[in-house]
């Protein structure tokens, strides 16, 4: 570890996790574009595995340079090299969302028994989050896969792994079940949908993972990231009827909002706990 002095601040910079974080974020930009592929691929009803990646404007295949993560799209500038037309940037969006969450997790754990089970758990949020807003559906195979990562990795590495199952499904429940009785009751009260199925097992099977107290700060940040979210969108499409609104996945800011909390609500949490003991 190195100690470096730069305008007055004292900086400890480890080599090797720096190292590590670069080639974790250079696969996370390769699943991210991987798991685009495969959410683009499915709202069209087109085969994941046949075909090869062109252009949806002109069928051109893409070469190498073109499909190199985030550089492709920097050197190509964002256009088809034959017909210039403008390629969708959510590919370059998951592309680096992928290596964020990849380089961040390895930042936030460093080497750690549970790393594989929190890269697979970013890497599936991703996966998601790109398949919820293109078909606003959040597949069950991909919910079972995301609860078995978390049971598996309990059980080869905690010691007594049945005296914590209970536990899990409590915080599993702690938002889900309480949020599933209000959407049933606003859901009759309205005659309309309130929210998605979809989100609220989200919710419960992202419990598995974190306490009762991270999943409230889960839903909070999720609810505010929505809203603004939302707003963005709908300045852009000021136009349209307000009927839109309901239209926006939920999905993605839940699972944003995971990742958030993972890598940084136990310091609000006891932050905002020590509060009530100043008191």
């Amino acid at each position: 570890m190195d100690h470096i002095h730069i305008g007055g601040i004292h900086w400890e910079i480890d080599w090797m996790m720096v190292y590590m974080a670069f080639w974790m974020f250079l696969l996370g930009t390769v699943m991210g574009s991987f798991f685009d592929c495969i959410a683009v691929r499915r709202a069209r009803k087109e085969s994941v595995i046949k075909g090869r990646s062109h252009c949806d404007s002109c069928g051109h295949v893409l070469g190498l340079v073109e499909m190199v993560p985030l550089l492709g799209f920097l050197i190509t500038k964002g256009k088809c090299r034959y017909c210039k037309a403008k390629i969708p940037r959510d590919a370059f969006f998951a592309e680096l969302a992928g290596g964020v969450i990849f380089a961040g997790t390895m930042i936030h754990l460093d080497i750690d028994l549970y790393l594989p089970m929190w890269i697979v758990f970013g890497a599936l949020l991703l996966l998601i989050s790109l398949i919820d807003y293109n078909q606003r559906v959040i597949p069950n195979v991909l919910l079972i896969i995301l609860a078995a990562n978390r049971i598996l990795a309990h059980f080869i590495i905690a010691r007594d792994p049945w005296t914590g199952i209970p536990k899990m499904l409590l915080n599993a429940g702690s938002v889900s079940v309480p949020l599933l009785i209000l959407v049933l009751i606003m859901d009759r009260l309205l005659k309309k949908e309130t929210m998605g199925g979809g989100d609220i097992k989200l919710l419960f099977v992202i419990g598995l993972y974190m306490d009762w107290k991270q999943m409230i700060l889960i839903l909070f940040f999720a609810c505010v990231l929505g809203i603004a979210g939302t707003l963005v969108i709908q300045r852009k499409k000021r136009g349209q009827a307000s009927s839109d609104w309901g239209q926006i996945p939920f999905g993605p800011y839940i699972a944003a909002s995971a990742v958030l909390v993972f890598w940084f609500g136990q310091p609000l949490i006891d932050w905002y706990l020590s509060l009530f003991r100043i008191l």
